[in-house]
């Protein structure tokens, strides 16, 4: 193509698609209500504010096609001193100012307020193995923190969101420079960086995934630097291991890391020279493969099964959200354009400059792995709290699309105009939308309208999401609000009252009307947790141990952050005879919940029927010592301090407890048998 002479056909169709688009933002946002949440994110702002972006993003592609056809002019030379390093560090100063002072006011999207209570109360709770890294430095930082609880748990994710987009920051300024030739094209490439969805986790936004973002963008500009120096390849290792750390999506990204790391071996080598007819079969039978492997898997593995959306309708299936159904494919489309909302536009320049941009072999192969493979999975995963409020959890997945279809397009030494036109409109698209969904998060109604949204839209799955809207009211005094909600959620999920009720037979010994009870609660909600524990509790209740310790390890996986499950279960385990496992659950739960005696005193009753001493004593003095433990457990100790001739122990605690020092006959008892003691 000449550069000096804009392609006319491509310059049409990506006008075409970019009015498309802002005509889709435009009709979508007059359903709020609808399964468009990428789209309609101008629904819940005023019409000034609409107006304003769509009239300003309308007028730009003229604007642009003028001020290119100026610059064309002979002896023109407006643009030709570009300032790189000043515009980056404006751009940097000014995406700073926006992160500090226009950080999220409202945290209802992911597990924002959950988040925020369980690094207050329960940090067991709040570190969890898949997001080990980031959720450890939240604690850390929290610590460090001299102000109410309150305050220090929202400033730990400010600080840590608003460090992490400055690091990214900077590392899109550098890489940018490395990589694009031109000094307009750098300025593209860093535009294209920051403009993009995944950046509103840098907005003060309540998440364990801000880190996690940023050592996914570098371990991809490491790889990108490092693909023309073979030797040097193994440094990917590095941000490798730090996004595995920070969560455990980055596993994901070992294919793409072994394609880099094995390129100059002989075997890639000879694989490099097969046909790309061959290269694509090899690649569709390898992930049809693995596609067959996991549903397999997942049909015999309960948390692989939760875990992924099922290919069919099976029993944990909601409102029939599949891998294929419209709602889930909406789901998967709606989350790629809003972590790139001129994606249409990049695929469409991609493809009219294929044979001038794309990059050599071994580039291509991990470019692909390391954005498709994160795609692919992104669309196999289950939301657990519906796409819309999980988009969080999934936006990683942007980060190498967005470098790799920017790099490659800015791989030219000379872009074309028409290129350079289709890029500057995708950088406007992102910052439009990107506006809109900051200044969303902004505003306390808008942020609730948002959510009110979104808990219709995925209503089982936001169950518990109600809880969040009626605490919210009430934090601002909002009493008639929180009762509306209450009420609200009363009348659309019945299955909770309907809990209450089978539980209360079940605690009258009514077992079999409360096992019928509980599996017709499934049967309405099949992701209700504990509807699956009564049923596990009326099944054990009733002798049929192996059935329960299947419905308790449902309601586990479930829900692996409730301490009276994993004691539940613990104990199914415990009658099965299976101590290991009994053990297992209660030690997770004296980790999630250390201030309940049952837990401590169960693990001692085990390890005394295994004359296990040492650790019978440990956990028993553990319970005995808990602010609500009954006199019994403190008898117990007491008792076990005499028979171990542990006498001043055993004096000690029945001077601390007044219990113990009123009960003048357990005390004659003790002297009585143990005549050496003499409290």
């Amino acid at each position: 193509m000449n550069n000096d002479k804009p392609d006319r056909k491509t310059t049409l169709y990506i006008g075409i698609i970019y009015y498309t688009l802002l005509a889709a933002y435009l009709l979508a946002s007059l359903w709020p209500e609808q399964r468009l949440w990428g789209l309609n994110l101008l629904a819940y702002h005023s019409f000034w504010f609409k107006a304003t972006l769509l009239a300003i993003s309308a007028l730009l592609p003229p604007v642009l096609l003028w001020q290119s056809s100026q610059r064309a002019q002979p002896g023109n030379t407006t643009g030709e001193k570009e300032y790189y390093l000043l515009t980056v560090v404006a751009f940097s100063l000014a995406s700073l100012f926006c992160f500090v002072f226009f950080h999220t006011r409202t945290h209802f999207l992911g597990d924002g307020y959950t988040l925020l209570g369980s690094l207050i109360g329960n940090q067991a709770v709040f570190v969890k193995a898949r997001n080990y890294g980031e959720s450890v430095l939240h604690v850390w930082v929290y610590d460090l923190l001299n102000n109410t609880p309150e305050k220090n748990a929202l400033l730990s994710y400010q600080i840590i969101s608003i460090v992490a987009g400055s690091i990214f920051l900077a590392i899109a300024a550098v890489i940018s420079s490395l990589l694009a030739h031109q000094k307009r094209s750098r300025i593209l490439l860093f535009s294209g960086l920051i403009s993009s969805g995944y950046l509103l986790l840098y907005f003060g936004y309540v998440e364990n995934y801000a880190l996690f973002l940023t050592s996914v963008f570098i371990y991809c500009a490491i790889g990108l630097l490092t693909l023309k120096q073979p030797k040097t390849r193994w440094i990917v290792l590095i941000p490798q291991g730090l996004m595995i750390f920070f969560h455990i999506f980055g596993l994901l990204f070992l294919p793409a890391t072994l394609i880099l790391l094995l390129s100059p071996t002989g075997i890639a080598k000879r694989a490099a020279r097969w046909k790309t007819k061959t290269k694509l079969l090899i690649v569709s039978a390898v992930g049809v493969a693995a596609f067959i492997s996991l549903q397999i898997l997942a049909a015999s593995n309960l948390t692989l099964e939760l875990a992924l959306v099922p290919l069919t309708q099976t029993r944990f299936t909601v409102e029939q959200y599949t891998l294929f159904s419209l709602p889930h494919l909406l789901d998967f489309a709606n989350l790629l354009l809003l972590l790139l909302p001129a994606l249409p536009i990049l695929l469409l320049l991609l493809y009219r400059n294929r044979t001038a941009v794309l990059p050599e072999k071994v580039g291509t192969a991990w470019m692909l792995a390391a954005s498709l493979i994160p795609i692919a999975a992104i669309f196999l995963l289950d939301p657990k709290l519906g796409m819309p409020r999980d988009w969080d959890l999934f936006a990683f997945a942007g980060v190498p699309l967005t470098l790799f279809l920017f790099y490659t397009l800015l791989s030219m030494k000379h872009p074309t105009r028409t290129l350079k036109l289709g890029l500057v409109l995708s950088v406007s698209l992102g910052f439009v939308m990107l506006t809109a969904r900051v200044a969303a998060l902004n505003s306390e109604s808008i942020g609730v309208s948002h959510f009110k949204n979104y808990l219709y839209l995925d209503k089982i799955k936001n169950r518990n999401a109600w809880v969040t809207l009626n605490n919210f009211y009430m934090d601002h005094a909002d009493s008639t609000s929180a009762i509306i909600a209450s009420s609200q959620r009363d009348s659309l999920f019945p299955e909770i009252a309907l809990l209450d009720t089978y539980l209360l037979l079940y605690q009258k010994q009514d077992a079999r009307s409360a096992e019928a009870g509980a599996k017709g609660i499934i049967s309405m909600d099949p992701l209700y947790s504990d509807a699956y524990s009564l049923l596990g509790l009326t099944l054990a209740n009733r002798g049929q141990n192996d059935s329960a310790i299947y419905y308790l390890n449902v309601a586990c996986t479930m829900n692996p952050y409730r301490p009276d499950y994993h004691n539940q279960l613990a104990m199914g385990y415990q009658y099965q005879g299976n101590l290991d496992l009994a053990k297992e659950h209660f030690f997770r739960s004296l980790e999630l919940d250390s201030s309940n005696f049952q837990t401590p005193y169960r693990l001692a009753q085990l390890y005394k029927n295994e004359l296990s001493v040492e650790e019978y004593e440990f956990y028993l003095t553990m319970a005995a010592y808990k602010s609500n433990a009954p006199p019994m457990i403190l008898k117990e100790l007491a008792e076990y301090y005499v028979w171990s001739d542990q006498f001043n122990l055993a004096t000690q605690l029945i001077s601390e407890s007044i219990e113990l020092r009123r009960d003048t006959a357990f005390i004659e008892m003790l002297v009585k048998s143990y005549p050496a003691f003499d409290p």
